[in-house]
């Protein structure tokens, strides 16, 4: 698509002249792939609030993390990372409950604190009429719950294989093979909020430019496809 392909450039370019990276060629390949990811989820956001009434507060959130992803990952700043999805995961719970439930969500602009916890969220998913006889969205709602407590134990440091060694500025970076596998952990986890909206947003996907559609869909996982679909 012409228009990721500029700005996948952009990208490039931006990291290149900010913080003086060069990729070689693998680390562009692997750059790319996870870049299609994020660019599809913001895609997302940017349809469901150009072409419908949907709050879309909370998820636009989650694409502002989103965005900063790549380049602290290029720079080597792993807790930052970690932080930034899990604060994903929160947002796109909470794009779901609160679209479903506009007095909590108006309660939130005039300063009442909400009392739904991200336990509470996980179980609105699961129990949700749409995730009624589902399993596929039972297993994806447990799946991702299990993504976001491996971010907490490694935010909190909850043992020794969670901590990070690093000590000074200059162990601050990122290998290639580092790269890789963080890389695809995200792409997993963006895969799997993705297919989360969409599924429950799935009356306003045939809204969406169908250019876009088709490049969002390109890179959902397999399973997603079949969830969204409702194929076994």
């Amino acid at each position: 698509m012409e228009s990721f392909t500029k700005d996948l450039e952009e990208l490039i370019e931006f990291l290149s002249k900010k913080y003086n990276i060069k990729l070689n060629n693998k680390s562009k390949k692997i750059i790319k792939e996870l870049h299609e990811k994020v660019y599809s989820f913001c895609l997302i956001d940017f349809e469901l609030k150009r072409k419908t009434n949907v709050k879309t507060f909370f998820l636009s959130e989650a694409r502002s993390d989103s965005i900063k992803l790549i380049p602290l990952l290029l720079l080597g700043f792993r807790k930052p990372i970690f932080l930034l999805r899990r604060s994903m995961v929160e947002g796109v719970l909470k794009f779901i409950f609160y679209e479903e439930h506009p007095i909590e969500y108006k309660l939130l602009d005039i300063n009442v604190k909400s009392k739904y916890d991200i336990d509470e969220l996980f179980d609105y998913v699961k129990k949700h009429p749409l995730s009624y006889n589902n399993k596929r969205i039972e297993d994806l709602a447990s799946k991702i719950k299990g993504t976001y407590s491996d971010l907490s134990r490694f935010i909190h440091a909850t043992n020794t294989s969670f901590s990070s060694s690093r000590k000074t500025l200059q162990d601050v970076k990122i290998k290639e093979n580092e790269l890789e596998r963080f890389s695809s952990a995200i792409k997993i986890l963006l895969q799997d909020l993705m297919t989360l909206v969409l599924y429950f947003r799935k009356e306003d996907i045939n809204l969406f430019d169908v250019e876009n559609k088709r490049f969002i869909f390109n890179n959902l996982s397999r399973t997603g496809k079949r969830i969204i679909h409702n194929l076994n």
